[in-house]
């Protein structure tokens, strides 16, 4: 289905024009945020345009959020699919004034329902990923080199390892500093290939040293997974193919540079690959610096992450998140517009007991009472 939404709004003391539309080919959902008046002084030189979209093909059942800065005022963009009702949903939020604006486009197409479990399970693994940056409340960290995985030797131990992996790379690139020649150029950040097993299969395999008794490697499905970026900027190319499935294509997840000293964007998907039914997740983060990739296999309860760091602002490798308010606002337009929980509204005041002279009265007389029945 093809989507067209237009909607003229007031947020933030800015004149906006919220698009929302999909594209010629039918791959992607973009909404564009375009800045008509209200810009002053300098702001009115920065960035009048903004756009995000999402992927339009597989399960409907996905969303992105960022936080940016649209001529100078804070905004946080939603965008997100949904099964039923079919429609698309863009909500744009200013975490200053508490103002928000919204935008949806449906069709009439009947799709599968979505199970809740599946829906519940990816809202679980945003906030995670958003509140602690990793899954699971532990986590074994490994550093490895960038590029192909090469360690264990064996390459059956290699795609048992259930680590979550961290990779150190140059994230802080500037156009100036890159030949010319480089431009067109991709460099390969990490490759490696991972059975889909329990984790307890996992830690078996991990502590004996060999395949666990009872495990047939020619029946586990197993994934090639790879991650690479533009030489010249941030812009990254994540893939994932199932081994050994005919007529199957790689699933591509861009994930595009943020134009910013400090991008935040965090994604989440349920995604058909091969013969997988799949929930992958990035979120992209400067604080610390880092873009932080996740895939889960609901049924076996397998996990894969990738962190990769800036090796400047991490030269150790350190994982651990740095508070960030822009973080937390996404995460509460999370909880409110997408998470299977639902949340507070913006800007609700803490409820507190107020004691008036009539109900301190009332109080006093049921305390004389319950004593005198002592």
């Amino acid at each position: 289905a093809r989507f067209f939404a237009h909607r003229e709004v007031c947020l933030g003391g800015l004149e906006l024009a919220l698009d929302l539309r999909t594209d010629d080919q039918g791959l992607a959902h973009v909404l564009t945020l375009r800045c008509t008046a209200g810009a002053t002084g300098a702001d009115a030189a920065e960035e009048q345009v903004l756009s995000v979209q999402i992927p339009a093909d597989g399960e409907p059942t996905r969303a992105y959020l960022e936080h940016r800065t649209l001529c100078g005022v804070p905004v946080v963009i939603t965008l997100a699919q949904y099964a039923f009702p079919h429609e698309v949903r863009a909500v744009v939020f200013d975490p200053k004034t508490q103002e928000e604006a919204t935008l949806s486009a449906g069709s009439d197409d009947i799709l599968p329902l979505v199970e809740r479990s599946s829906r519940d399970r990816l809202s679980d693994a945003v906030e995670q990923l958003a509140k602690f940056g990793v899954l699971g409340p532990t986590c074994d960290f490994r550093v490895v080199p960038v590029g192909r995985e090469i360690f264990p030797l064996d390459m059956t131990l290699r795609s048992l390892q259930a680590h979550a992996l961290v990779v150190k790379t140059k994230l802080s690139h500037s156009a100036n500093a890159v030949p010319s020649g480089d431009f067109a150029s991709r460099e390969l950040v990490f490759s490696c290939s991972r059975y889909i097993l329990s984790p307890a299969v996992l830690a078996d395999a991990a502590s004996t040293k060999e395949v666990p008794v009872g495990v047939d490697l020619d029946k586990t499905p197993q994934l090639k997974l790879s991650l690479t970026k533009k030489g010249y900027c941030q812009d990254f190319t994540f893939s994932i193919e199932q081994v050994g499935v005919q007529d199957t294509l790689p699933h591509m997840i861009h994930i595009r540079d943020k134009l910013t000293t400090r991008p935040l964007g965090i994604f989440a998907e349920i995604r058909q690959v091969g013969d997988l039914r799949l929930l992958i997740l990035f979120l992209d983060d400067a604080a610390p610096r880092a873009l932080r990739l996740a895939i889960v296999e609901p049924t076996s309860g397998w996990c894969f992450q990738l962190v990769v760091v800036d090796e400047e602002s991490a030269p150790s490798g350190s994982t651990k998140m740095a508070a960030s308010m822009p973080r937390h606002e996404l995460l509460q337009v999370f909880r409110r517009h997408i998470s299977t929980k639902g949340a507070l509204p913006p800007n609700l005041p803490m409820q507190a007991l107020a004691i008036t002279a009539g109900s301190q009265a009332s109080a006093q007389q049921q305390q004389q009472q319950q004593q005198q029945q002592q």
